[in-house]
C-alpha cells in the first residue's frame, strides 16, 4: 500500500495492490496502512454497496451499521466524503476510477468510485460539487491506477455513444488498435470544467500492469481499495 494524495489539512490516501492482498478482506487492509505508518493500526472503515451511480453520502449525516469485521456500511452509493477528524472510509476497485477528492485548508475529503457508468453519471464531479458546497475552495484531485485506454477495449457504438453524451473526447484505441475508452481524459475534463486542480498525471494501468488486481484481467473477486485515512 502506498500513499497517492495527502493534504496539508489532514486528510491521506491510500492505495493498495496485488501485493496487499485483497482488500475486502479487513485484516489486509489494516496490514498494509500498518506498513505505511509503521505502528499497529485498526480502525474502523466506512464503505458502500457500489452500485455505479452518481450517489454520495457523507458520513456526517449517517448512521452506521454493523456488517464484517472491521467495515461499516453506509448504504449504497459510490462516493463518500470524510474528513481528518471523521473515520476511514474506503472504494474498492479492480479496474474502474479511483478518485481522491480534497481541499488543502479545510480538513475534508472524499473517495470515489468512477467507472464508465459512474463517470459517465457524473459521480466524481457529484462529490467535489457537495464538497465545494460546504466551503472548499482549494479542491485537487488524484487519479489512482484504473483501467488505462492502452488495454480498456469498448465496443465501438457505445463508446460512440458515450461521447457525444459527455460532449468531449474519450474515444481512444488500445495498444492492439481497437478501440477503447479514456476514463482518466473523461474524470481530468470533467472536475478541471469546475475548478479542481489535479495534482497528479496519469496513473497505470490495472490491467497491464500486474500489480494490480483486474477484473478485465481475470480477477474477478479480489479488489485493491483507495482509502482516506484522517490525521486524528
Amino acid at each position: 500500500m502506498k500513499i497517492v494524495a495527502e493534504s496539508p489539512s489532514g486528510v491521506t490516501f491510500a492505495f493498495g495492490g496485488r501485493d496487499d492482498g485483497n482488500a475486502l478482506d479487513y485484516a489486509n487492509l489494516a496490514t498494509g496502512v500498518s506498513g505505511l505508518i509503521r505502528t499497529t493500526w485498526f480502525e474502523p472503515v466506512v464503505r458502500l454497496k457500489q452500485v455505479h451511480s452518481d450517489a454520495v453520502t457523507d458520513v456526517s449525516e449517517q448512521d452506521f451499521a454493523s456488517e464484517a469485521a472491521g467495515f461499516t456500511s453506509l448504504g449504497e452509493g459510490d462516493a463518500i466524503i470524510s474528513s481528518a477528524w471523521g473515520p476511514a472510509a474506503a472504494v474498492f476497485v479492480a479496474d474502474c476510477g479511483p478518485v481522491a477528492l480534497y481541499d488543502r485548508r479545510m480538513g475534508l475529503g472524499a473517495v470515489v468510485h468512477a467507472g464508465w457508468r459512474g463517470m459517465a453519471a457524473g459521480v466524481a464531479l457529484r462529490a467535489a460539487e457537495r464538497l465545494l458546497a460546504a466551503g472548499c475552495e482549494n479542491l485537487e484531485a488524484v487519479v489512482a491506477p484504473h483501467a488505462g485506454p492502452c488495454c480498456y477495449e469498448f465496443g465501438a457504438e457505445s463508446a460512440a455513444e458515450l461521447e457525444k453524451r459527455l460532449g468531449m473526447q474519450i474515444i481512444s484505441k488500445t495498444s492492439a488498435g481497437a478501440v477503447s475508452i479514456d476514463i482518466f481524459a473523461a474524470l481530468s475534463m470533467q472536475l478541471e470544467a469546475i475548478g479542481v486542480r489535479l495534482a497528479a498525471g496519469r496513473p497505470e494501468c490495472t490491467i497491464c500492469s500486474g500489480k494490480y488486481f483486474s477484473y478485465r484481467a481475470g480477477d474477478a473477486v479480489e479488489r485493491q481499495a483507495l482509502l482516506l485515512l484522517p490525521s486524528r
